[in-house]
């Protein structure tokens, strides 16, 4: 994960949703950011049980490179403006598992590019990363089309895209 620490980032649930997943071995969570939640995603972490599993590397100016040694990103965001790191993870070839939320389905479209959970259900979390665990979801397939989905982002079009809002908001003033 990569993510400012604030609620909105959801990661009090899934850390929960990994609780429900103790007892499996083959997993492990970093999660790189800080923010005004760290205390009490700490505690949530070593009432888990998991803190040797689910660790809190803070922030890094660099984190595409620690992105890269990840077999998938998580995104279990209650709410996003722009989804910034599920673009820029697709772009790396990161598998994303995503929060079905409306900002994320905006970027994805109907594109089979990740795997959906539920950001509100701990065990529909708990069960779709089951699911990639159990070699049931076709990593390289999703990271293949997150590859085309990240190359309709380009900076030149965001920066455009930006240029035009604020012409157009200048205009309606």
């Amino acid at each position: 994960c990569v993510g400012r620490l604030t609620a909105q980032k959801n990661y009090l649930r899934l850390v929960e949703a990994l609780r429900l997943l103790a007892g499996r071995q083959e997993w492990s969570l970093e999660i790189w950011g800080e923010g005004e939640d760290r205390p009490e995603i700490e505690q949530a972490i070593a009432s888990s049980g998991l803190a040797d599993r689910i660790l809190l590397r803070g922030y890094s100016d660099a984190v595409h490179p620690e992105m890269l040694r990840a077999s998938a990103l998580i995104l279990p965001s209650l709410y996003e403006g722009m989804p910034n790191v599920l673009t820029e993870a697709m772009a790396l070839g990161l598998p994303v598992i995503a929060a079905d939320i409306e900002s994320v389905r905006e970027v994805v479209g109907k594109e089979q590019a990740c795997v959906w959970i539920d950001p509100l259900d701990p065990h529909d979390m708990a069960r779709r990363i089951s699911s990639v665990l159990d070699g049931e979801v076709d990593l390289p397939g999703l990271a293949a089309r997150g590859r085309l989905i990240a190359d309709r982002y380009s900076i030149t079009d965001a920066q455009a895209a930006y240029h035009k809002l604020y012409r157009d908001l200048l205009r309606a003033c």
